[in-house]
């Protein structure tokens, strides 16, 4: 993970409104996901996080992935579970354990204020990612990822968005729902 995630939190938090929804997509170790929900907890907040991820490394998984997961019993799930708990942040973040695709469904009509894409770096998966995370994206605020730098993401992302780049990460703030368009 790179640091470029966390000082992308860092610099967006600050600009969330407070019982904002939040979807972290693709958490691996879920190292970013509790930076961002300490984040929230100091900024007062009190927002929902959830972290969206098959536990199983994905289509991109390397072979040290693979392994890494392999020595975690087959799935991260219960080695992040247990991080967010070590971290005292399980009480604001969700896990849950689906396809992207899949999980964006249940956040139709939620109106999230910020849905970051850190998950499979392939072009046709981040399509599906962006097209299926964009419409829950309240009127005014954020999509973003990571991996900016890698083909299929920036090839996904140019195809849909024109983004800004802070780092590795790319971002898109929606039009205002009173900017008429």
């Amino acid at each position: 993970m790179g640091e470029d995630i966390l000082h992308f939190y860092s610099n967006i938090v600050p600009s969330l409104p407070p019982h904002s929804v939040i979807v972290e997509v693709g958490i691996w170790t879920g190292r970013s996901l509790i930076h961002l929900a300490k984040l929230i907890r100091e900024w007062q907040l009190a927002a929902a996080i959830y972290g969206v991820d098959t536990f199983d490394g994905g289509p991109d998984a390397t072979r040290e992935m693979r392994d890494y997961i392999k020595l975690h019993g087959g799935s991260l799930y219960d080695l992040c579970q247990r991080a967010l708990q070590k971290n005292d942040v399980d009480d604001i973040v969700r896990l849950i354990k689906l396809p992207s695709v899949e999980a964006a469904k249940q956040f139709h009509g939620k109106n999230c204020s910020l849905v970051f894409i850190d998950a499979s770096h392939k072009y046709r998966d981040v399509y599906n990612d962006i097209k299926a995370w964009l419409p829950t994206i309240r009127p005014g605020y954020y999509l973003a990822g990571h991996d900016y730098s890698s083909e299929g993401v920036r090839r996904a992302v140019d195809k849909f968005l024109k983004v800004s780049t802070f780092g590795n990460c790319w971002f898109m703030r929606t039009p205002a729902a009173n900017s008429g368009g």
